[in-house]
């Protein structure tokens, strides 16, 4: 089984989130494995953050540009049939 992200490939843009501090709208800052590196001290498990498809859902780090605060939005991603390759790929 392949799985992706909606919202990291862009097939899916959620409505304005509120901010769970102010309730102004937050901003998607990506992943929040692009953040902490493979031996951050913030991250117990290194599967925690770099696979977070194999848990069916895929981390990203919201900011309030209002208030300064970040939080965690889970994401379901989707399961997609067959297997996903780059498009160099060499024919067998």
């Amino acid at each position: 089984m392949t799985y992706m992200c909606p919202l990291c490939n862009g097939l899916n843009v959620p409505a304005a989130q509120p901010c769970p501090t102010c309730g102004e709208p937050i901003v998607d800052y990506g992943l929040t494995e692009d953040y902490a590196g493979p031996y951050s001290p913030y991250v117990s498990s290194s599967d925690d953050l770099t696979i977070p498809e194999a848990k069916g859902y895929c981390i990203h780090l919201m900011f309030c540009p209002h208030c300064l605060t970040q939080s965690s939005y889970a994401v379901e991603t989707w399961e997609v049939q067959g297997h996903i390759r780059p498009s160099n790929h060499e024919e067998l």
